[in-house]
């Protein structure tokens, strides 16, 4: 049929015929003023011009171009009438009327209500602060804006209510799979719509409409509607920083929040749930009355605060601890402020999910999680296929905590002109997953990403598809109404990380800012540490601090998918936190120091471990001329110069010190390594290289060479990730490789009794590696410190080892625990992680040998068969063209070991990333430094010892790392009054008991346990 002529075709002139109805009167506006400002921050503001005159049709600014526009309207005779403002500029702005924040304003709201009944004179003051361009859009762009449309309007809101009526059955029936009912309801509208005579005069058609819409109603009730119901609840997902930066996001809370008040004043089946502290804390501080509002609206039940954490924060790259303390701080927040306790988890646009993070969700009183981003997967589609994770599963952790997932469609429902987006993701429950036992679907909706929230239009249809045949049943409410009624019973369980099959790149992404990011997590827990054995230990500074990194681990940031200010500001800000735990550790240090017996002969040099091992490792003090190091009791310690340093082996129990002396002498030690023909000799390891590469391992005490062929080989590949081009790496990278040229022989930088070093130089198109190897007459490890000049496009770099190991599976670090993955390609599932993330380590092991990969700051890792590799830069070109562009320094390792297989690896891990703490001090008298706690089984890793949020009290966090289980002893130093044991909100779940300052308990694989401890 010609399309002229359809069904549809005449129903949509009908409507719009309805629609010209709607508008009474309309108030002309020009002309306005303007004026140009540049946006610094919140509130500030560098004015580029004067006010001057704008007109319809006038060019207004360019993108991301800030303007104050502004026009006080008088109207008269218009008593009673509801009156509305509508503007089509191509931008993003908050109105404020008469002096106060309103409504946002943008090309997806429709009209702004300005009073739903008139006085018989009124004044509105308008004045928008208004950004040229969407959503989605911040950065100047040639793209010019005109200011196209700005009308006041005084509508009927009857025969608006009149249109939607008819519209949407009609836009449902468009779009539903029922194509009887479809024409049913068609055929409906059209004879009802027909009936009314549009040539009369307003007045005539608005009575006939009235009289005939009940009819129409009466009709299309006796229609049938789709199975179950559709559970709709109001969000709008704002990136904290995304295509824009922090600054922008202050504005963008202020335009959706405003609004948002607006529209439930007026809808009152309008819910609206909410997650992140910040956005939160940018209300309380920066539009106070606006935050008043909201308040109240929680009171009322309405504004459903959701979450739990303090940002949307990615799982994959933050240590345990940062994921604890999401929990905490974001708990907190919501107890403190709404007298609300979260326990709901909400991560729709977070790139995949840890397996530890049950156990820390669930420890926290957050019993469900609900994401929509599994739906992204791009090799496995499981969502579509009825294949695991489905809308509804039981998600169990490493250690066994089981939390309740639901995956819904899409954070965004109705963002589009029609119904069809909505219909669309909705059809995956109908038409896909009719085999899950639920009868519910929950269907956020409203803008996101770029804030907005939900729009008049759309509460409007909302209202509407209760009644529209082909279409569920319309439930309204909060997310809690909705997850208590959802079912527990006979649901499949996933025991596993919930792995993204995209954003791989992200792992990898901007390394400079996962390198802050782990050098500030270890730079707090050693603040806390230090600060409870000082007694010297300000919360809210240190609050302030953890605040502050916990914004960072937003899932656009730390993954590194935001603008170039963006990442300048990130790296501002850890460059700060960072900065400010230096100053804290070493002032403790201080302390310690001068609290610690400190007598003998020469320079005073105390060290700290704070770990909770007894370790032996380097230490490196800045020295003036030739020095030799001994320790209390005289003995000359092994030590060499380095530059401008002495480097010496330190021997120090956990979480304690140590002093050792710089005495003027030159040290006769010899070293027991040897570099000759491009072959270093170690007591433990014969290391051959050649052309740059590493041929051969051979270990001395397993008899065993290590590598199959040439290793440490620095590969290249191009990586053009597509649209998507900061987050993903392209499936089929490996097609092209090349590999980084040693540009000159080896060089021997310094050898002595502590360590070899050897400098190699490699080059790459417009890059260059200078890269030390280093190895160590008491340890197996070789540490590759790595300077690289990088400067390609679209291009990753990995080094690859080839190791004489086979094992079908790898195992990797996850936040408090561990994962095993594959390392064949048997299957999709298998091809699908082609790039994986982990965290200090990666590990490839037999039963009797293995061999780690160690790091200090990166994350992204491939192991297939027995070639184990390290992903160490990207350089895609959007969102930030710059992206790793320039110098970096990080150190990966390799570790090879013989016994206690995962032990070794998880210790090295540790002491690579958090190396011994040392300062100068004089001498006098003082105490021996011992340790508060002691492992005395060694089964466990003490990584968080801290003062309780609201009390005096200890509080000590360990995990059990290796996945075995058993008993656990720790003896304290001190005289404890009182333990109990507490999750991770610092809440007492259980009593323990305390013999003599010795605790004795069970633990389970990868469990985490927190203890407060009263001395």
């Amino acid at each position: 049929m010609n399309p002229v002529y359809s069904l549809e075709t005449k129903i949509n002139n009908k409507l719009k015929e309805l629609k010209a109805l709607i508008t009474l009167k309309e108030i002309n506006m020009e002309p306005w003023e303007i004026r140009h400002a540049k946006y610094i921050d919140f509130g500030n503001y560098d004015y580029l011009d004067d006010w001057q005159t704008l007109n319809i049709g006038d060019f207004w600014a360019t993108s991301g171009e800030t303007a104050f526009i502004k026009k006080t309207v008088n109207i008269n005779n218009h008593k009673g009438e509801y009156i509305a403002l509508f503007l089509d500029t191509d931008g993003e702005g908050l109105l404020y009327l008469n002096g106060k924040p309103f409504h946002g304003v943008d090309n997806f709201r429709g009209y702004i209500c300005l009073t739903p009944s008139a006085k018989e004179t009124e004044t509105f003051n308008l004045l928008i602060e208004h950004k040229a361009g969407g959503y989605e859009d911040f950065e100047d762009k040639p793209i010019k804006h005109i200011f196209k449309e700005a009308k006041l309007l005084s509508l009927d809101k009857e025969l608006e209510s009149i249109y939607y009526d008819y519209l949407v059955p009609f836009d449902v029936a468009c779009h539903t799979k029922d194509e009887i009912t479809s024409k049913l309801v068609k055929n409906l509208v059209y004879d009802s719509l027909l009936s009314v005579n549009f040539n009369k005069n307003r007045d005539t058609v608005k009575k006939a409409l009235i009289e005939e819409i009940q009819n129409f109603k009466d009709k299309l009730s006796t229609l049938p509607k789709a199975p179950g119901a559709v559970h709709f609840i109001g969000n709008s997902h704002i990136d904290l920083v995304f295509m824009w930066p922090e600054r922008e996001t202050h504005r963008k809370v202020g335009r959706t929040f405003n609004s948002l008040c607006r529209l439930m004043e007026e809808f009152p089946h309008y819910y609206f749930m909410c997650s992140q502290v910040p956005i939160y804390e940018y209300l309380k501080e920066l539009y106070p009355d606006t935050y008043s509002q909201i308040k109240e609206l929680i009171k009322e039940g309405r504004f459903e605060p959701i979450g739990g954490t303090y940002v949307q924060h990615s799982t994959n790259l933050l240590s345990g601890e940062s994921l604890v303390r999401q929990c905490l701080y974001g708990k907190r927040f919501f107890r403190k402020e709404f007298n609300y306790d979260v326990k709901i988890g909400w991560l729709p646009d977070t790139f995949g999910f840890v397996h530890s993070l049950p156990q820390i969700y669930k420890q926290a009183g957050i019993d469900t999680l609900i994401t929509q981003k599994l739906r992204y997967n791009d090799i496995n589609s499981h969502y579509e296929e009825n294949l695991p994770p489905e809308l509804l599963f039981n998600w169990k952790g490493c250690d066994g905590s089981t939390l309740l997932v639901y995956h819904t469609g899409s954070y965004k429902h109705l963002t589009t002109n029609n119904m069809e987006f909505m219909l669309y993701n909705i059809g995956y429950y109908y038409n896909k997953i009719k085999h899950l036992p639920m009868p519910d679907y929950l269907a956020p909706y409203g803008f996101g990403d770029g804030g907005g929230g939900v729009n008049r239009r759309e509460l409007e249809y909302i209202k509407r598809l209760d009644t529209a045949p082909g279409f569920p049943k319309v439930k309204y409410g909060t997310v809690k109404d909705f997850t208590e009624n959802l079912p527990t019973e006979n649901l499949n369980t996933i025991d596993d990380e919930l792995y993204l099959e995209a954003h791989r790149g992200t792992y990898t992404s901007q390394g400079e800012i996962k390198k802050l990011n782990r050098l500030c997590e270890i730079g707090l827990r050693n603040c806390e540490i230090l600060g409870v054995i000082t007694q010297n230990y300000d919360k809210t500074k240190l609050a302030t601090l953890w605040k502050k990194t916990l914004f960072n681990h937003f899932h656009d940031i730390l993954p590194g998918s935001s603008i170039h200010e963006g990442v300048i500001d990130a790296k501002k800000s850890y460059t700060e936190i960072l900065s400010e735990s230096n100053r804290i550790i070493h002032h403790n240090l201080k302390v310690l120091a001068k609290r610690t017996n400190t007598e003998g002969d020469g320079v005073s040099i105390f060290v700290f471990n704070p770990l909770s091992y007894r370790r032996e490792a380097l230490v490196s003090v800045p020295i003036t001329e030739n020095q030799i190091i001994k320790d209390k009791d005289g003995n000359i310690v092994p030590s060499q110069i380095s530059g401008n340093n002495i480097i010496f082996n330190a021997n120090i129990d956990a979480f304690s010190g140590k002093v050792y002396f710089a005495n003027i002498g030159i040290n006769k030690n010899t070293s027991l390594i040897t570099f000759k023909n491009n072959i270093i000799d170690t007591p433990l390891l014969k290391i051959t290289l050649k052309d740059g590469y590493i041929s051969q391992i051979y270990d001395k005490d397993a008899d065993r060479e290590l590598l199959e062929c040439d290793s440490n080989v620095l590969q290249v590949f191009e990586d053009k990730g597509g649209f998507f081009d900061a987050w993903d790496i392209d499936p089929l990278f490996e097609k092209n490789k090349e590999e980084f040229i040693l540009c000159s022989e080896p060089t021997l930088m310094e050898i002595g009794p502590v360590r070899c070093v050897i400098r190699s130089e490699y080059k790459y198109n417009k890059s260059s590696i200078t890269q030390d190897m280093i190895v160590y007459p008491n340890s197996k490890r070789i540490d590759f410190k790595t300077q690289a000049n990088w400067h390609e496009s679209h291009t990753m770099l990995k080094a690859s080892f080839k190791v004489n190991t086979r094992s079908t599976e790898a195992t990797y670090e996850i936040p408090y625990g561990s994962i095993k993955r594959p390392t064949t390609r048997n299957n999709n599932i298998e091809r699908a992680k082609f790039e994986v993330c982990g965290q200090r380590w990666a590990d490839l092991s037999e039963p009797n040998y293995g061999i780690s990969i160690l790091n200090n700051c990166k994350y992204g890792y491939d192991i297939k068969e027995n070639e184990m590799r390290i992903t160490l830069l990207r350089s895609p070109k959007h969102p930030d063209a710059t992206c790793d562009m320039g110098d970096h320094e990080f150190t990966y390792s390799l570790f090879p070991h013989t016994t206690c297989l995962l032990k070794e690896t998880v210790k090295e891990a540790h002491s690579l990333n958090n190396p011994l703490l040392s300062t100068i001090t004089d001498n006098h008298k003082g105490e021996e430094l011992t340790s508060f706690v002691n492992v005395l089984t060694d089964n466990v890793i003490i990584d968080c010892i801290k003062f309780a949020e609201d009390t005096d009290d200890i509080v000590l966090r360990l995990y059990e790392p290796y996945g075995q289980r058993g008993k656990v002893t720790l003896s304290f130093n001190k005289n404890i009054r009182n333990i109990k044991e507490i999750n991770i909100l610092e809440e007492e779940i259980g009593k323990v008991q305390i013999n003599n300052n010795i605790m004795e308990f069970d633990i389970k694989p990868f469990e985490i346990k927190s203890f407060l401890i009263k001395c």
